[in-house]
């Protein structure tokens, strides 16, 4: 560990509620994850790292919302909480380990195969549809927070949820810009609710589609301005053999005002389904049709 890192090591077994530390697995800007063992079972327990300008107070109420998000949505494609609390002032979750890759390492060997692109969204749009009926809105969808575990995909890292209809500038600093809705980036003035994730998963599956998100700049300022302005580039120009009926559902994900998009991630579910039967028939098939916005 850097001797410059303001982080203790967690290396006195009892301090965690009996749970023994065995290795760290990795850390963030924030929190530092580590591998843990009680009574024969092995969890991934998350710890707030202090550093300057740590607020305690601030970082406990992050994690219970991240606790209180995984608890009620109770889906497979989202990882099980077990515990919450605080340890030597730093607050700590005690969380399902999942053993998997991240789909950003998946992507970096280039685009998906229909078959698995199609089955990766069917779990993420599942798990929103989980997360959306608790009124949460993750905030931030990207390939880094999905973990594919023995086929299938979860969605992890609820550090950044909140209420669906939230408003104001700190938006535009939460999740990341690549896959960040116009809303959220604060260049829309609307409220950020569960559309804006539903955008966000259409970013991330035009990259799984096309081997890159629909917008990149090395200017952030540019790329927010992108997400707002630009429209999505069209899919179906790009050499492969996805079903006709996947591009139009990834457009319409990446529609600019939410009123355009998919309203629910059930709607999306339902059409994702359809798709992956073979039974979305000629051309003149429509993204969208099931999507009930009285059905979160």
């Amino acid at each position: 560990m850097d001797e410059t890192d303001p982080t203790p090591p967690l290396n006195t077994p009892a301090s965690i509620a009996g749970l023994r530390v065995a290795a760290e697995l990795g850390r963030g800007a924030r929190t530092v994850v580590y591998q843990a063992e009680r009574e024969g079972r092995t969890y991934a327990l998350k710890v707030h790292r202090e550093s300057s300008g740590f607020d305690r107070d601030s970082a406990a109420l992050e994690f219970r919302r991240e606790a209180g998000a995984l608890v009620c949505a109770h889906h497979p494609a989202l990882p099980e909480i077990y515990e919450v609390g605080d340890v030597d002032g730093r607050p700590y979750l005690v969380m399902e380990l999942l053993d998997g890759r991240r789909l950003s390492e998946v992507l970096a060997q280039g685009p998906l195969e229909p078959g698995q692109l199609i089955a990766i969204a069917i779990d993420l749009a599942e798990g929103l549809a989980a997360a959306h009926s608790q009124g949460l809105v993750h905030r931030d969808v990207k390939p880094d927070n999905i973990l594919l575990v023995n086929g299938h995909a979860k969605l992890i890292d609820f550090g950044l949820a909140t209420r669906a209809g939230s408003t104001g500038p700190t938006d535009i600093v939460a999740g990341t810009m690549l896959y960040c809705s116009p809303e959220q980036s604060g260049m829309l003035r609307r409220p950020v609710d569960a559309r804006s994730d539903l955008y966000s998963l259409g970013a991330v599956l035009h990259e799984c589609a096309t081997g890159a998100p629909p917008f990149e700049a090395e200017d952030v300022g540019e790329l927010i301005r992108m997400h707002a302005v630009v429209a999505a580039p069209d899919i179906s120009l790009v050499p492969g053999d996805l079903p006709v009926a996947l591009h139009r559902t990834i457009a319409k994900l990446l529609a600019k005002d939410p009123d355009d998009r998919y309203q629910t991630a059930n709607g999306l579910t339902f059409d994702l389904a359809t798709i992956a039967t073979g039974a979305t028939g000629d051309g003149a098939w429509r993204p969208g049709t099931r999507d009930d916005a009285d059905d979160p």
